[in-house]
């Protein structure tokens, strides 16, 4: 009985170092998103230019929504775009590029690490236009070429 508890104890402890990337020697990172509500970046892409590729999703049920403004914080700058005009109906998803000749983010070389914080504001058309909603987090994974 003692062995097999030593034998789970150090199993959990290797999966949670596997967790962690202890065991990944290239420190790839997946591509994910940590936060959001409502609207979230399903895809994206950061590349070693600088340029941003966000393909948006609307989570909302039942309810359009129309995108006004998205601001992006990246290796200590910022950028916030001027007013947008993006709708995207329940459950489908559009396309947003910010490019670094506009954002002057530097991106960085390919194949490091990322983690950029967005900010989503938008128009849910079933409470009205009178109330800006936001969904906001991070998007991290690895810079491409």
């Amino acid at each position: 009985m003692t062995y097999g508890w030593a034998i789970v104890v150090i199993a959990v402890a290797l999966l949670v170092l596997g967790q962690w990337g202890v065991f990944n020697p290239a420190m790839n990172v997946r591509p994910t998103y940590l936060g959001f509500w409502g609207v979230t970046p399903v895809d994206f892409n950061y590349r070693g230019n600088g340029d941003l590729a966000l393909s948006l999703q609307n989570n909302i049920i039942d309810g359009d929504i129309n995108i006004t403004r998205i601001n992006v914080s990246a290796g200590g700058m910022s950028y916030s775009s001027p007013a947008l005009n993006l709708p995207i109906a329940s459950g489908s998803r559009r396309r947003w590029d910010l490019y670094a000749s506009d954002s002057h983010f530097t991106g960085g070389a390919m194949g490091g690490n990322y983690n950029i914080f967005v900010t989503i504001e938008y128009i849910d058309n079933r409470i009205g236009s009178g109330t800006v909603m936001r969904s906001s987090g991070n998007i991290q994974g690895n810079i491409e070429a």
